[in-house]
């Protein structure tokens, strides 16, 4: 997926109301971060704090600030989070971002994927947002941003940066052609 496919697709996860807003919410933290599909699974409503009005995200021991549209939809997330099933709807609150059918459990990896495809969002579309982030971040700091080994990340940055040969190799054409002063 291009670049710009990937903020098309999330202008429509942000925007879209025909979307529901867990799987808007979802997209959105696949989209804006390539966080894998099953971490997103597994978010808890402690996992999201504000602090001075601003809305972060914790992967692991690390708090990400979210974006205004993003930290919108999760905290839409998290006042409809409620437990699907009857019995889950007996026990007040959930703690999991997005609940699962059965009581006290998040909803599955797979299940979450194939509502996302549903509405025409890949898992995969993850990749591009990690590539993005691995072109601006060094491993280790991507390797905390995204609860990754730091070896995952340093491949990611290693896969994201540019072949610069081509320029040195101009450049170094460039200037032995050119006069010498």
């Amino acid at each position: 997926m291009s670049e710009d496919g990937r903020w098309s697709l999330l202008h429509r996860a942000v925007t879209d109301t025909g979307i529901p807003i867990d799987v808007r919410a979802a997209a959105s933290l696949l989209l804006v971060y390539g966080l894998p599909i099953t971490f997103i699974a597994e978010l808890t409503i402690d996992d999201i704090t504000t602090h001075g009005g601003k809305v972060c995200l914790r992967v692991g021991e690390h708090r990400t600030q979210l974006p205004p549209a993003v930290a919108s939809l999760i905290e839409q997330t998290i006042a409809a989070a409620r437990a699907p099933s009857v019995i889950g709807r007996a026990v007040p609150g959930t703690r999991w971002l997005f609940p699962g059918r059965l009581p006290g459990w998040p909803i599955a990896a797979a299940s979450l994927g194939q509502r996302l495809r549903r509405h025409g969002i890949m898992v995969r579309h993850s990749r591009t947002a990690r590539l993005s982030l691995a072109e601006d971040l060094p491993a280790p700091v991507l390797s905390k941003l995204l609860g990754i080994s730091v070896t995952a990340a340093t491949r990611w940055t290693h896969n994201a940066r540019r072949d610069w040969l081509s320029f040195v190799s101009a450049r170094a054409a460039t200037t032995s052609s050119s006069p010498t002063l």
